[in-house]
């Protein structure tokens, strides 16, 4: 397909004060982030239930311990982005943290992308994860498109869906109440027997 018949790169919705903007660039995500390399790696046995620094590793859950150890604390300025090159899990990281065994990348954003719009962005489309095996050289190689940072609308894109976020991780623990409440309510409700 030659340069002409490409379609322009512009979504089908955009907030109102970006609908003249430029259409939207792309480029391979490796040209648009850095890794960064941890001072130490914390072995599962080190995981502590409660400490000063949350420890991310590649499961599905945002924080898998704690830890007090300051040294094995990513220095590296934030956010970030955790992924698991095993799980595909993508996880966005705007506190201090340790990271938790292997098989991690930690992408910081290059100064044409916002780590927040990033986030997002590879959220929208997710890697299906293939057997155990490493996805980071399959997730290096997509293809991200994103307006001009300059211009406002990647940071207006991430506030909006973070927002949302927000809203469903408040609903999600007013649901757990619910379940919980329900469920005390029949064992008060109901007889057991003996």
């Amino acid at each position: 397909m030659s340069e002409k018949e490409k379609s322009p790169l512009v979504p089908r919705l955009r907030f109102p004060e970006f609908r003249e903007a430029a259409e939207w660039g792309s480029e391979k995500l490796e040209q648009l982030i850095t890794t960064v390399s941890p001072p130490s790696k914390l072995q599962s046995s080190s995981y502590r239930m409660q400490g000063k620094f949350p420890i991310i590793d590649q499961s599905q859950e945002l924080i898998c311990g704690w830890t007090d150890d300051e040294s094995a604390v990513i220095t590296e300025s934030l956010p970030l982005i955790v992924f698991g090159d095993h799980t595909c899990a993508l996880k966005f990281v705007d506190k201090p943290f340790a990271q938790g065994a292997d098989g991690i990348k930690i992408l910081k954003a290059k100064s044409a992308i916002s780590a927040e719009y990033l986030f997002h962005s590879l959220s929208h489309r997710p890697l299906a994860m293939e057997d155990y095996k490493r996805h980071f050289s399959i997730l290096k190689e997509r293809e991200v498109v994103f307006p001009n940072i300059k211009s406002g609308e990647q940071q207006k894109i991430a506030d909006c869906l973070s927002s949302l976020d927000e809203l469903i991780t408040a609903e999600t623990r007013k649901l757990d109440t619910l379940k919980a409440h329900k469920k005390g309510l029949m064992q008060q409700l109901f007889p057991r027997e003996g």
